[in-house]
């Protein structure tokens, strides 16, 4: 029985690795294609300055504070892909935007789909925004998909496959230090 839920904790650390992968080198390409200032000040999910916090710490915090249940990160990724794809104002997903895009998404998540969940102030304090921060965050990004917090089967099975083919084939992933803090630093590392 122990052995089952090792095993379900590393699935469940792999899948987050690989979201905060696939964000983290989302920037990367982003800032390759455009200046390394933040294009999208006028957006409300833009920050004024880069968090210390790298993308797979911040997921990592997220997870633990918000007790993620696993099976909900490809709705994060949904949340987020929707929310980029239908904001007027060419958000992009940046170093400036992506901390407040995954407190976000994990907020109206955790709102969603958990049977229990927190009050705003304590997201905020656990995602380093003000709580006026986090309910405009809130309110703008289910402006922007609509209110539509419900991800599709087809959605979520194609994200799922998709953070876990990532998960298997990207060289940051598959290297999988011992310690979870490790893996959290070899994922934030700049190197691809």
């Amino acid at each position: 029985l122990q052995m089952a839920s090792s095993d379900a904790e590393n699935t469940s650390l792999r899948v987050l690795n690989a979201l905060a992968c696939v964000l983290q080198l989302t920037v990367e390409q982003n800032e390759k294609m455009g200046p390394a200032s933040n294009p999208s000040r006028a957006a409300i999910f833009a920050g004024e300055d880069v968090p210390d916090m790298g993308v797979a710490e911040y997921c990592r915090r997220l997870d633990t504070y918000f007790n993620t249940t696993p099976s909900l990160y490809p709705v994060i990724l949904d949340y987020i892909s929707r929310t980029v794809k239908n904001n007027e104002k060419g958000l992009s997903i940046s170093r400036f935007t992506v901390h407040r895009l995954l407190i976000t998404s994990f907020t109206l998540m955790a709102k969603y789909h958990e049977d229990l969940h927190c009050k705003n102030s304590f997201y905020a304090e656990v995602g380093g925004v003000d709580l006026q921060e986090l309910n405009q965050l809130e309110k703008e990004m289910l402006r922007i998909i609509n209110f539509n917090l419900h991800t599709t089967p087809e959605l979520y099975t194609y994200y799922i496959e998709s953070l876990n083919k990532h998960a298997a084939g990207c060289s940051r992933c598959a290297a999988s230090p011992s310690t979870p803090e490790q893996q959290v630093r070899a994922l934030d590392s700049s190197d691809p």
